[in-house]
Formats: structure tokens, sequence, C-alpha cells
């Protein structure tokens, strides 16, 4: 055995070094030696706790085995910032791989390596590598050529761990002698380094996910991967946003963390870690920056105090104004993985991790507080309120901002955000006052100034005149300010300001000459651009989006040569272009979204020779584009979908796209050419006029993404399959499209698949070799009946949507091997309790599920799901009661009929967050709330039968409440418990909801009114105030009336069902608002909202006068007709309470005055009854029984019809969120009233006020009671009444009787109509009816009044609505 590896040897294994052997026992010592030294090898440490890192290994190792050179040796690098887990991660690959090569060396720690160092890493590499002893190199050079020469065609694994020089690299890399099977890996924070090798790749290693990072944090701080305190829970969010998944970061915290449980304890290391990085990460960062130059340490503090999210042409435009190199720093910034440049659709933005930003603000601070006067950059309100307020010593500052905690530009460009805080001039009296210019004479180096709002007034010509960047959001002027110094602007950032015109053309003074950027967005009120704008010809980018009020450009603006990027979107008055658009040369970016009015674009357009990016979507008025719009030979993203009235004809696109959507044309003829794009990566592809794809469809190679919507589209081509890269493909709107071809499941590639509202009836399958498939959405696909058991195959598959198949019948052999699978939605489908029990079984794994419209009665999560965290159920109709599970942290419970208890199980660590249970009619009780200590949002609005919500004092981390207040909750529990929530809970929101009561007006009148701009529409303007406010008080009325139109719209075909919400925003003028709250509304007609917010809640600490908070109802059918604001300052906070108990005091007075008025009723009815009982006896003797069948004489029957104002009586009351109809009496029959059970069945009004004129079909469910007449009401003749007879046991409906009415008559109203009876044995024991309306006269007969009281007793609960109408309860 020992010669037969001896030979072995010889003949390759050390084929390099044999001739250094001279004996055949040096041989055996050889192989002896490099056994033994494979028995001694040990694993290298990887990190303790190695979460995900197996994953990150795995995507190395496919880089790896997909790579293929030409020049040696498979080079990666494994870049990334400092901390993230680079040399663990070449740790773990080493560990697991390194015996498939003849040898292997890891070499750690070269960073800062030099000289002598490295001569001793080679011979490092040399003994483990080629078992040669190099104890005698003496330079660099000479361990190179030995490097090369022991490890010729050698088959090995070499790790260079944190590289960050490229004389490191040549020192120790010879992978041109190596094997091409042999690999080299890099880790280095410098991807630059990397690409020295043109053959290279490189794995950027990911920040961690929130789940992985939760992990490592809770294994390093308990020992384990769930949090074992749940009362930690919050301090564990705010741990893991604060370390942004960098590993380092939750190593550290973790560490710090280990083994202690006290909530202030972490409470107080996390205070401390937000305000100081801790010395381990500072160290960590301090070293990887080192060797920064002046310009790049300039850039980044630039972008960690003021620029993180910044567009990075901006940025640069701002930096090459002072003489900075900035393109070059900042691309070398990138490369060491300290800023990142994130593609975004509206251009690059700078980015910085929240780490590394925190230590770069950090060393600024310390800066600041060794020698403030020497501080460049200011942004903090101490540091910003001192040197403003003391006028002198801060002369050094170049940067100023008054907005600290400024929104992210990406999100400040949409302006849906308002700022976190403003920076004001405090007084003695802690009034907040804007900043005089005065207080910037000094500061004659600032380049940079950050304006908002009315933050600073006076004479502006005092500004520093250096100023190169000034962003001014909301400014409050309808012009700049005269004076503004303009003459060394880059950058004039005015996003939402009040400006009508921009600047007098008459002064050429003001006209910003030097300009590169202007960003206008959001000035709804510029009417025109001065024509002087011609004159800006260095300007670049001009940003005009949502410039509401635009109609035109000035025919100057074709003077600007430099202009790069013109974004107009939400121009919705723009009618046209300037004729000589072509002189724009070198734009590249034209945005004209949205722009409605625009009906053409000018012929010069397609001279636009630089043109790179087209978006022309929702021109809706645009009807043809030029010819010979496919000469713009650059142009490589076109996007013309919703240009309804486009009729393409001829060719429009050019060799070089590789974008084009065309969604929503009119027409389309141009299909047959779209295979001749090579480049095409993404296709959305819509028409009326095509019915087929073209037979090479599949040529497309390139493409990455494919939308179809075709209502003629009939078929797929047999070449699909050949779309070997697709990822992402959607089907919607092809009714006629009844199957997909077979070759769909050769796209082994595919990602998402989507299929909406398509024809198909069956699905191929071979859909289940779809085998990356992630995600599979079907939407009403309504002839799909079953899909196919392939499915279940889909072993990658992690999220499916089956929505509105209506015929869809599911089978859980379709979920059998969907291991992966953490989304799921169904709705509307058709599954047994028996299947949907084992589809759970056969899913363990979902987070997420969804229920919507099924008939399921039974939904079983707890024990059956693991990771189950959301689950949402709606409209299940059969679901009576449910369970929750531990696992759950969001939990939603919408329009389940017969839902009567939700209950929490006892002994168990409940993790939910939100609770949402509304507009469940019946349900009336929430089992063990108290047990749920972290509920952070409850909502019950709607559940008209839950009275009161026991132990929900206890749950104190709520922080929104809705509950609804009912009447029987006061009537039986009072408003004690109300109190009580208000004493013991804390929420920054919380809404309240109650039927209305009778003086609103007094309640709310210390309030503010709220304007009625439409029925649903409120608004207020915030009034001048110089005091922060600290609480904000909205209360307002809303009526829900879809109940009133439900079934009509239904018989239309329109869908009612959907609960009405309420959306409650912040604006300032024209500008887009803010959503700050949404209001869900109960479907019970008219409601009282009433809602305490804290000024935390509204994203800013200041509502400025000017702006405005506005109620705006989603629904058509929820209208609003009051609305009250009240604001409290932080001095008058102690009333909050005040406020409160008053509120409910004025509730609960409302209710008694409810009962009182409902005793009355009580008392009226007995007399009234007693006097109608009376009347009845006289009119039995007109009645005239029929025995068998009717008698000629009696098929004319006679109803007498209410006189309209009778008839005004018979509007259904609102009771508590009951409805009932008032007490009546039908003539010649022992009944007295016909009740709709109040809770059980809900109509909104059974008889208008104004009739029911033009209603052809009349269909009325009675009770028991009266099974053998009807009320009917009609306006005219000759509809058809359908009397349906029914009667209530369990408070359960169903049908006994339906009989069929003819009523003829003329078209004239007239008091009594011809009724003529079907031939129904049921009706023959009916011969007359006379009806006649109970009035209020109160008549007494006290003893039969007494005797009835008894009779009835227990059997009738009478109740007053909060209209000040009556009626009672039937038991």
């Amino acid at each position: 055995m020992c010669l037969f590896k001896v030979r072995k040897l010889e003949q390759g294994l050390l084929r390099e070094n044999v001739k250094y052997l001279n004996e055949k026992e040096d041989l055996v010592g050889a192989l002896v030696e490099d056994v033994v030294r494979k028995v001694k090898s040990v694993d290298l440490e990887v990190a303790k706790y190695p979460v995900a890192i197996d994953q990150r290994v795995n995507e190395l190792h496919a880089i790896i085995n997909n790579h293929e050179s030409l020049y040696g040796a498979c080079i990666v690098g494994i870049v990334g910032m400092t901390g993230i887990g680079k040399t663990t991660i070449a740790k773990r690959y080493f560990n697991l791989h390194r015996s498939s090569f003849r040898s292997s060396c890891f070499v750690e720690n070269i960073k800062q390596m030099t000289g002598e160092e490295l001569q001793n890493a080679q011979k490092i590499i040399l003994k483990e590598l080629a078992w040669y002893n190099g104890d005698h190199i003496s330079s660099t050079d000479q361990g190179i050529k030995l490097l090369k020469k022991h490890l010729q065609g050698a088959k090995i694994l070499l790790v260079l761990d944190d590289v960050d020089d490229h004389l490191q690299l040549e020192a120790l890399m010879v992978h041109e002698v190596l094997s091409h099977e042999s690999t080299i890996l890099l880790t280095s924070n410098d991807n630059g380094l990397v690409k020295m090798f043109h053959h290279a790749c490189i794995y950027d290693v990911p920040l961690m996910d929130r789940d992985s990072a939760r992990e490592l944090l809770l294994m390093h701080a308990m020992k384990r991967p769930e949090l074992s305190h749940l009362e930690l829970e919050n301090i564990t969010e705010e741990f893991l946003n604060l370390s942004d998944g960098l590993p380092l970061s939750l190593e550290v915290y973790g560490k710090k963390l280990s083994g202690i449980t006290s909530r202030f304890y972490w409470e107080n290391t996390l205070k401390k870690t937000s305000e100081i990085l801790p010395a381990e990460i500072t160290k960590r960062f301090q070293s990887s920056l080192v060797n920064l130059s002046e310009i790049e340490k300039t850039i980044v503090l630039d972008i960690a105090c003021f620029l993180d999210g910044e567009d990075k042409n901006v940025a640069i435009s701002f930096w090459d104004s002072f003489g900075c190199s900035s393109d070059i720093g900042l691309n070398k910034l990138a490369e060491k993985s300290i800023v990142t440049v994130k593609l975004e659709l509206d251009g690059e933005r700078l980015s910085i991790h929240s780490q590394l930003k925190q230590f770069f603000l950090q060393s600024l601070n310390e800066d600041f507080m060794k020698d403030p006067s020497s501080c460049t950059r200011l942004w903090q309100q101490k540091h910003v309120q001192k040197a403003l307020q003391q006028n002198t010593g801060f002369m050094n500052v170049e940067y100023l901002s008054l907005v600290e905690r400024r929104s992210n530009p990406s999100e400040m460009a949409e302006l849906k955000m308002v700022p976190s805080s403003i920076i004001w001039k405090e007084d003695g009296n802690s009034l907040l006052r804007a900043w005089p210019v005065q207080c910037f004479t000094k500061m004659s180096k600032l380049k940079l100034l950050f304006l908002e709002d009315t933050c600073i007034e006076g004479e502006f010509n005092k500004l520093p005149k250096g100023i190169v960047w000034l962003h001014w959001r909301f400014c409050p002027h309808v012009t700049l300010p005269k004076g503004l110094p303009t003459a060394n602007l880059r950058v004039l950032a005015l996003g939402g300001g009040q400006f009508t015109h921009l600047w007098d053309d008459q002064e050429n003074s003001e006209v910003p000459l030097q300009l590169r950027h202007l960003q206008l967005q959001g000035c709804a009120n510029l009417i025109a651009l001065p024509t002087s704008i011609g004159k800006l010809v260095h300007l670049k980018a001009l940003i005009l989006k949502d410039c509401k009020a635009l109609v035109t450009l000035p025919d100057e603006i074709c003077n600007l040569q430099s202009l790069v990027h013109l974004n107009m979107s939400g121009c919705i008055s723009l009618e046209n272009l300037p004729p000589l658009f072509e002189n724009l040369r070198y734009l590249r970016i034209l945005n004209l979204s949205g722009c409605e009015r625009l009906g053409r674009l000018p012929d010069s357009f397609v001279h636009l020779a630089s043109l790179y990016v087209l978006n022309l979507s929702n021109c809706r008025q645009l009807m043809t584009l030029p010819l010979q719009f496919d000469h713009l030979a650059q142009l490589t993203c076109l996007d013309i979908s919703g240009c309804e009235l486009l009729d393409l004809q001829h060719p429009i696109y050019s060799q070089s796209l590789m974008f084009l959507n065309l969604l929503s044309c009119r027409s389309f003829k141009l299909l047959p050419s779209i295979v001749q794009l090579p480049y095409l990566c993404a296709l959305m592809l819509s028409s009326k006029d095509f019915i087929k794809l073209p037979a090479y469809f599949g040529q497309l190679s390139f493409l990455h993404r494919l939308g179809i919507s075709g209502p003629e589209l009939a078929e797929l081509p047999s070449s699909f399959g050949e779309l070997c890269n697709l990822l992402i493909f959607t089907l919607d709107g092809c009714p006629n499209l009844k199957n997909l071809v077979p070759s769909i499941g050769q796209l082994r590639n595919l990602k998402t698949l989507v299929l909406s509202s398509c024809g198909l009836v069956e699905l191929p399958e071979q859909i289940g070799h779809l085998c990356n498939l992630e995600v599979l959405c079907i939407k009403k696909c309504r002839d799909l009946v079953q899909l196919p058991f392939s499915i279940g195959n889909l072993s990658k598959l992690k999220e499916m949507e089956l929505i509105g198949n209506s015929g869809l019948y599911l089978s859980h052999q379709c979920f059998s091997n969907l291991s992966l699978l953490g989304k799921l939605v169904l709705d509307e489908c058709q599954v047994s309790n028996e299947s949907f029990a084992l589809i759970c079984g056969s899913v363990s794994s979902l987070a997420s599920l969804q229920l919507c419209k099924l008939s399921i009665a039974h939904v079983n999560v707890k024990g059956v799901f693991m990771n189950l965290i959301s689950l949402s159920i709606t409209s299940c109709p059969n679901l009576v009661e449910f369970e929750m599970s531990p696992t759950l942290r969001k939990l939603e419970i919408i329009r389940c009929p017969l839902l009567k208890i939700v209950s929490v199980p006892s002994g168990f660590n409940m993790g939910l967050r939100e609770l949402t249970l509304r507009n469940c009619e019946e349900l009336s009780m929430i089992q063990s709330i108290d047990e749920l200590q972290h509920l952070k949002k409850l909502d019950t609005v709607g559940c008209v039968v839950l009275h009161y919500v026991h132990g929900l004092e206890e749950v104190k981390t709520l922080k929104e409440l809705h509950i609804f207040v009912t009447y029987w909750g006061f009537l039986y529990y009072g408003d004690e418990w109300l109190q009580k929530l208000q004493k013991h809970i804390y929420a920054p929101a919380m809404h309240f909801a109650t039927k209305t009561v009778f003086n609103k007006h007094e309640i709310f009148q210390e309030f503010h009114t709220m304007n009625s701009v439409s029925m649903q529409h409120l608004e207020f303007t915030m009034p001048e105030s110089t005091v922060p406010c600290a609480w904000i008080m909205v209360a307002f009325i809303s009526r829900n009336s879809s109940k009133d139109y439900g079934e009509l719209l239904k018989s239309c075909g329109l869908n009612l069902e959907g609960e009405g919400s309420i959306s409650l925003f912040l604006s300032k003028g024209a500008i887009s608002m803010v959503p700050v709250h949404e209001y869900p509304d109960a479907e019970t007609g008219e409601t009282i909202h009433f809602s305490i917010f804290t000024s935390d809640f509204w994203l800013c600490e200041q509502l400025k006068s000017g702006r405005k908070i506005v109620l705006r109802s989603k629904s058509p059918f929820v209208t609003m007709e009051s609305g009250w604001v009240r604001m409290l300052s932080i001095q008058e906070e102690s009333n909050i309470e005040a406020i409160q108990r008053e509120f409910f005091e004025n509730l609960r007075r409302e209710k008694e005055v409810a009962i009182r008025t409902a005793q009355k009723a009580e008392n009226d009815f007995y007399s009234n009854f007693v006097r109608k009982i009376k009347e009845a006896r006289i009119q039995a003797q007109n009645i005239t029984k029929a025995e068998d069948g009717l008698c000629p004489e009696l098929q004319n029957l006679q109803l007498v019809q209410m006189s309209a104002e009778d008839m005004r009586d018979f509007q259904a009351l609102d009771v508590a969120n009951c409805r009932i109809i008032r007490s009546h009496l039908l003539f010649s029959l022992q009944i007295q009233a016909e009740i709709l059970a109040p809770t059980y069945r809900k109509i909104q009004t059974l008889f208008p006020q104004l009739y029911i004129i033009g209603v052809d079909h009349l269909n009325l469910q009675i009770s028991k009671a009266c099974m053998h007449a009807i009320d009917i009401a009609v306006r005219y003749s000759t509809p058809k009444v359908f009397v349906q007879s029914m009667c209530r046991e369990s408070y359960e409906d169903y049908p006994i009787k339906c009989l069929e009415f003819s009523l003829h008559g003329s078209n004239e109203p007239s008091n009594e109509v011809d009724l003529k009876a079907t031939e129904d044995p049921y009706v023959a024991g009916v011969a007359k009816l006379l009806i006649s309306h109970v009035d209020d006269v109160k008549l007494g007969e006290e003893i039969e009044e007494m005797q009835l009281r008894q009779s009835f007793a227990g059997n009738l609960k009478f109740f007053a609505d909060d209209e000040g109408g009556i009626g009672c309860n039937i038991f």
C-alpha cells in the first residue's frame, strides 16, 4: 500500500517537487508529512453563532461554480463594509471545501502588511501549499518567484483575508500559474482591489434580513433564537433598527445584553448605544477609514450630515463648485463600501449605513465639544441655536441646516412627508420664532443652507453671498425674495413652495446664472416659468413635477444646451412643448407622465439624439407620435402606457430598446416587429388589436419581465418556452385565452407568475416544472375549476394567491410539498372544511394567511402553524368562534356575521401586536384579552353587541385604540370601564365611536368647527400660534348609507362589500396630503367619532399655521356632516384627562335620557294597544272567511294605501345599531307589531321618506307574527310584489312561503289599489286587509293594560335610539 502511494505521488501528486527529493526515503517522508498534515488539520474557528452564514456560503459557492477562467485560478472577492461578516464567510467556506483541493491556506489579517510582514506571509503560503521551507526569503520579489515556481499547475485553495492594498496582492497572488481548478478568495472592504483582475468575480455580502438579525441578536443576548421575555420586545425592535442588519453591531449589542433581562438595563443600554457607539464598533470603523484622503473625508462627512438619500448628480455639482474632484472621490468611497449609490427610478441616490453615519456624526460632535468655533457643519438643534443666538465665534460654518432630522429627500421629492422638527428661535417665554437674517451675516463661508417654511425672516440681501446650495422647502413667498444671494448658487431646491412666479424677468440680478439644478416639485401655484430661464446655460436638471398650474413652457427653455434631465410628470395643465425642442441635444431623461392635456409632441422631438429615457405614461390626450420616432437611436426605455387615444401605426422603437411599456394603448399594429429588438429586457403589452403573439416570440432571449393584456388573445406561441431568462410573467385581462401552452414548463428561471382575469379552464401539468417559481398569483379566473396536482412540486414557492376564482375547487394534494410557502391567500374559492384542514397541515411553514369569502366553519391555527405571524379572515359567513395562536403578531377578522367569541389561550406568551375585529355583528366577547401584554392596536368598530371588553385596562402597551361604545354597554356597564382605560392606558392614538348624541354641538362647544367642503370632505385650517402643540383632538359625525342602496346596487351587478373608511390628513395648501390616520367606519348608519392624538403621532412637533387638517371619506356612501378640532399646548397637557372625562360624562347623560324616553314609549305602547284592540273588535265583524278557496265576490281585495304624511313614519329606526319598524296594527288580525330582530338583521331604511319611486320589485321579509299579512307602500301601479313569510328561531331567518301577487291599476296615485291573489291554498283564509297606522294618541284602559303588561312581561324590551325614535326588542 505504501509503495502504491509512493508511485502515485511520483506520478502527479507532488510532481513539481519531485526533483527536489533525491531518494525514495524522501518521498516516503513527504507522504507521511502530507498525511500527518491532513490528520492534524483543524477547522478554523468561525462565529460563535453562525446565523445565516451557510446561506451566504451557498451563494458564494454558486458564484465559484459558475466561474469559467481562461487565466488560471478562479478569483472571487468577498467585499462589503466593515463588520458585515466577510471573514466569517471565508472561514466557513474554507472549512467546508478545502478537502476538495490538493492543499489549502488561509492568511489572516493582511491589512496594512508591508515589507517583512509580506515576506512572512509568502513563507506561510509556500509552507502550506507547496510544503516548501522559505525561511531564506529576503525580499518580496524573491518570494514571488518562489511562489510561481513551486505552485505551477497546482490545484489549491487560498484565502487572503482583509486585503487593503494592491501591493499585498502583487506579493501574494500568483493566480496565472495555478491550475484552473484552483480558487483564490479575497476579503476586502475595497472592491476596487478585486477589479484589478479583469476575470475576477465579486460577491458583495448583503446586510442581514430582519429575521436573521433578530436571531443573531437574541442568540448573543439570551442564548436562544426567540425572545423569552416578551416585555423586551419593543426594545429588541429598537436594537434591530439601530444595528440596521450589521452583524458586528448585532454581536456587540447582544453581548452587552447577555444574561440580563432587566427592562431598565436594556432601555439604558439602548439609550447609551444610540448616543455613543460602543468602543468595539468604533475601533473597527476607525481601522477601516485610516487611508481616506481629505477629499474622501469631506464627501463622506457631507453625506452623513446632510446628503444621505440625496441625488448623486446634485451632490457632485455642489462639490465640484469648490474644486473638489468629487466624482473620483465618490467612486473610491463606493468601492470601499463606505458609501452606497442606489439606483432608483428618478436617478442615483447616495446612502450611508446608519452605524457608519452615527460614527461620523459622533466624531463631529466630539470636535464641536473641543472647539465649537472651528466647526464647519451645524445640524443639531443645540449647536445651531448656540451659533445663531451668539452671532459670534462661528465664522467657519460652511454647512447649516434649520431642519433637524430631515426627511429622506426621495420622500421629500414626493412631498408626502412633513419634517420631523424645524429648529426655531426660542424667546424667554418658550415661544417659537423665525430666525432673523442678521444671525447669518457673520457666516461668510456658508455654502449650504437648508430651510423650511417660515423659519427665517428679514432682509435676505444680508445672507452670505457664497451660498452654493439653498434648499427651502415649503417656501411661503409667491416669488423668490428680493435680495436673495443667487450669484453662486449651483443647487436651488424649492419643493412645495407657494410661488406663482420665480423671479422678475426685468431683474437680471436675480437670475442664478451658475445654477446646475433647479427643483420646483410640488409648486402647485406656479403658473409660468420666466423667459430669462433660458440664460441658465449651465442648468443640467429641471424638476417641475406636480406643478399642476403650469400650462406651457417658454420657448427660451430650448436654450438650455446643458440640460440632461427634465421632469414634468404630473403637470396636468401642460398642453404643449416648445417647437424647437430639438435644441436640447444633451437631454437624456424626459418624464412627461401624467400630463393629461398634452395632445402632441413637436416634430423636432425625433432629433433628440441623446434621449435615453422617455416616459409618456398616462398622457391621455396624446393621439400620435411624430414620424421617424424610431430615429431616437439612443432610446433605451420607452413608457407609453395609459395613452388611451394613442394610435401606433408606424415604427416607434429602435434597436437599442431594453424597456418597453405599451399597456392600454388604443391601437397597436406593430407586434411582429417586436421580435427584432435583440436587447429587450422588459415588455409590457396590451391592445385590442392582436389575437396571438408572433410565432418567433421566443427569440426575445434577453427578456426578463413580460406583461401581456389582450381581450382577443386566444393562444400563446409554442416558442414561448424559449424565453429562457424570463423571471416575471403576467397575463391580465385575456378572457379568450382558455389554455396555457405546455412549453411554459420550460421557463426554469421564472420566479413570478401572475394570471389575472383570464378565461383559463385548466392549467397544464407542466406548470409543476417551474422549479424556481417563488410567487404564483391566480386572480378572477372564474372558469378555472381545479389546479393540477403538479403544483405541489413547486418546492421553492414562497407566495400563493388564489383570489376571486369563484369556480375553483381546492384539493389538499396541490399543497403537498410546498415546504417553503410563507404566504397564502384564499379568496372566494370552493374548499370544504376537511380539505381546508388538510391544506393547513401541508403548509405549516406559513407566516401569513388571508382567508376571504370562504364557507369554512373553523380556522384552527393553534398548534398547526408554528411560524404564523399574520392572519386575516374576511366575510366568512360560517365562522362562529376563533382561538388565537401564540405566534400571531397581527390578527384581522372583518365582517364575519356569525362570529360570537374570540378567545386568547391562557398560559402562553402571546405575541399579538394588532387585533382588528371590525363589523362582526354578533361578536359579544373577547376572552382573556389581558393575556395580550404586547398589544399595540385594538379595533372593535362596528361590533354592535360587544358592549364591554373585560380586562382591557390591563393591557398597558396600547398605542392605537378604536373602541365602539354601544347603547347596551352604557346601560349595563356604565362608563366606569372607559374611565379605567383613560386612567391606565396611554396611547398616542385613541378613537371612540358610538351612535350620535342629542346635544353633540354642546359637547364640543370648546372645539373649533371644521369647514364642510363637501359631503365627503371636512377641513380645518390651523390658526396662528407660536406655542408647540402637544395634543390634537378630532371629532366628527359620519353616516354610512351603504345598506340603503346595497340590494338595489347588487341587483345591477354592483358589489358594495367592503367597509367604509375615513382618512385623516395633514396638508399645506395644494401640496400632496400627508396621511396621518385611518378611521374605520361602522356599517351602522350615523356614528360619532372622538379621537385624541399626541403631536408625535402627526410626525412633527408643531402644526404650523396655514396647514390644514383634512378628513376625507373613501366611499360615496360614507358622508360627514360635522367635525370639530381642539388643540392643547404643552402647558394644557394636564387637561387632557378632564376633557376625556367630560366627553364620557356627556355620553352617559345622553344615554340616561334615552332610557327615560324608552320608558315613556313603553307606557304609550300599552295604552295604544288597549285602544287598538277595541277598534279591532269593531272591524272584525267585516271579515268574511272562505273555507274552500276564494269566493268569487272576494277576488278583488282592497288595500288601503298610506297617505304621504303617514308614510314618513315608516322609516326604519337606527337604534343602538339595531333596525326596527315603528309599532303598527294590521286590522282584523291578532298582531300588534312587526319587528325585525335588532342585531341580527340590519336594514338601513325600509320606506324612504320620498316613497319608493320607480321600484319594479319589492321583496319584504316579515316576522312569524305577520306571516298572514303584509305592509306595502308603492307609488306607482303595475309592479310585481314578492311577499315572503319568514320566522325567527334562535335568531336565524329562513323562508317558509313565498307568495306572488300581481298589482294592477292606473299609473296615477290612488288611495285604493286592486290586489288579485294567485290560486294558492295558503291565502284561502285571507279575505280583506285594512291597514291603519298607529298614531301616538294615548288611550288608557288601565285594567286591560295591566293584563297586557303581565302577558308580555319578559318578551318585550323597549328602548330609544340616538335620534329620539323608539323601538322594542322581542324575546
